[in-house]
């Protein structure tokens, strides 16, 4: 026998198990068939849902009684009716539907500046630039409203040694052929630092009205991988504040103002990175953390960033940075939909957590392991298909050691799960998550979709994330290795989500109060804020600017329902 008892000297509860399972009337040739998984995870079909259950930890669930086989025992009783364990069959897997179309997005999926660079440097023609003699190139200063012309500081840093080097070109062009007539809108510069070792370009555009773009790219040439900071930052004699925040922590752009002039530096919301706004001697800029690795297969051993500079006439300091936030670029919020209509679409919104998924059982599960094997068991062909939660098993985030992320509370289990829209599973797996989610959206009688953005830095460094993604990878200090941020993933999906939606006319709500906020707000139609801390709530305020604000705080003070009446805020029930 597979499980053998090995001797009943004490008056335990497992023998009080078996010793009532040998008294009950025998019937082992009645209805139902015994299924085991792996981990100890057992299930019985074809018996009925009136049956005395096994043990507390058994649950009756689609037709099908589920829970854990008894240890070191020979025998399952389900009512009057006795199972030999022996004779437990496996379990399948639901066949996988193929999918009607490769990429259900269509064009809504967009791909990242990352991926795109190089190409976008190859279709354009280039004449080099050259300085007076024996004169290395150099950045042209870069005009701004009102005259002034301001100077570009960019330094890179290895984040593992703590090494820096401030950035110069080596080579210097702009577009165009030799005989290419009219006004040139961009410069290419680049250079080397380490002996050649990491290479770095740098595009950058003329400005018009007082705008300009700066896209860069750091390549390591042979190194496994490098995990580098890149801080780029304007040399102007003014003092600089965080644009969005109150401080300087989570902020997206930094402004300043001098000679009635306002000046911003400010991430390119539409490309998710992980950033800070610094204040330093020389400049005050952005500093972006880029883990550059072959692993990334749509751009392997690369990295970009994308930042805009933004200038306008302006009146004081507090004006620069009220007129800052106003000018942040935001996809969502196109919808144009009445504030009486939003509780009507409320109660039929589809509410989505793309990167977490949960479930439960009586009498909760021992460690992840036991959480992950029950999961298995619950998308074999025993039970009828659960799209999301086969999606949410195969595109599971790990950690450095490869062990899926699995947290525990009381009865219930949650998985981080990776939603990037072009992250490959096996095809038997059936979608990933990013897809199922979608589809999700696409059921009949979905007036609104909901999210729940995640709200803490989680790395996942499963093989298959860092090989689809579009964003750079981070690290962990701690760890040292490349990974994907999770948020970004979501930020993303989020994008790709928002273009379908659109098309079809339904509004996309998000919530998030994170540090990148400002990503994956920058897709919505309008913000639930959660919220009743005062300085949360402002943010969220400008994070919206002409977008609703849906408030659903709960139990707030008399103080935190006059500042939301203030805000103009939306109250809905929580």
């Amino acid at each position: 026998m597979r499980r053998r008892l090995g001797g009943c000297r004490t008056w335990s509860r497992r023998c009080l198990f078996i010793g009532w399972a040998v008294l009950l009337p025998l019937s082992l040739s009645a209805s139902g068939v015994l299924y085991e998984g792996i981990g100890g995870w057992g299930a019985v079909t074809g018996a009925a849902e009136e049956e005395v259950p096994p043990g507390p930890e058994w649950q009756w669930m689609d037709g099908v009684w589920m829970g854990r086989l008894p240890d070191q025992a020979d025998h399952l009783a389900l009512g009057g009716t006795v199972f030999p364990l022996a004779d437990a069959r496996p379990v399948g897997f639901v066949p996988a539907a193929l999918p009607g179309r490769h990429n259900p997005f269509g064009a809504c999926i967009l791909h990242s500046l990352s991926v795109r660079f190089n190409g976008m440097i190859d279709k354009l023609p280039w004449t080099p630039q050259f300085s007076k003699a024996e004169e290395p190139p150099s950045f042209l200063p870069v005009g701004v409203t009102g005259g002034e012309r301001l100077s570009l500081m960019l330094e890179l840093e290895d984040a593992a040694t703590g090494q820096r080097w401030p950035l110069e070109p080596t080579f210097a062009a702009r577009d165009g052929g030799l005989l290419a007539r009219g006004q040139r809108t961009l410069r290419f510069y680049s250079g080397s630092v380490e002996d050649g070792e990491l290479e770095w370009a740098v595009v950058t555009s003329i400005p018009k009205a007082g705008d300009w773009m700066l896209q860069g790219r750091i390549v390591a040439m042979k190194s496994p991988f490098r995990l580098l900071r890149w801080r780029i930052g304007l040399r102007r004699e003014a003092e600089a504040h965080p644009v969005d925040r109150m401080d300087w922590e989570g902020a997206v752009g930094i402004v300043s103002h001098a000679d009635a002039t306002a000046v911003s530096l400010v991430a390119d919301l539409g490309e998710p990175r992980r950033m800070r706004a610094v204040r330093r001697a020389e400049a005050t800029g952005l500093e972006f953390d880029l883990a550059v690795t072959p692993a990334t297969r749509n751009f392997p051993r690369l990295a970009t960033v994308s930042v805009k500079v933004e200038s306008w006439a302006s009146e004081s300091a507090e004006a620069a940075r009220r007129e800052a936030v106003e000018r942040l670029p935001r996809a969502g919020g196109a919808l144009e939909i009445p504030a009486d209509d939003w509780p009507g679409l409320l109660a039929g919104a589809l509410e989505l957590t793309p990167s977490a998924v949960g479930w439960t059982h009586p009498g909760g599960f021992r460690d992840a392991r036991d959480a992950w094997n029950y999961l298995w068991f619950r998308i074999s062909d025993l039970f009828p298909p659960h799209p999301v939660w086969m999606s949410a098993f195969a595109c599971m985030a790990r950690n450095a050691d490869g062990i899926p992320l699995i947290s525990l509370n009381a009865e219930r289990a949650e998985a981080v799960v990776n939603p990037d829209p072009d992250l490959e599973i096996s095809l038997e797996r059936g979608p990933n998550q990013g897809k199922s989610l979608l589809a999700a959206t696409r059921a009949p009688g979905v007036r609104a979709v909901w999210v729940r953005a995640s709200e803490n830095e989680v790395l996942d460094y499963a093989p298959e994330a860092l090989r689809m993604c579009d964003y750079p990878a981070v690290w962990d200090p701690k760890v040292g290795d490349p990974a994907v941020d999770i948020r970004h993933a979501e930020a993303e999906w989020l994008a790709a989500l928002a273009c379908d939606l659109k098309k079809r006319g339904i509004p996309l709500l998000v919530s998030d109060a994170g540090s990148l906020a400002s990503f994956t707000l920058f897709h919505a139609d309008g913000l639930v804020c959660a919220s009743a801390d005062p300085e949360e709530m402002k943010r969220q305020r400008v994070l919206a600017g002409d977008r609703p604000v849906l408030w659903n705080a709960a139990d707030p003070s008399a103080e935190a329902e006059q500042l939301a009446q203030e805000l103009g805020f939306d109250r809905i029930s929580p």
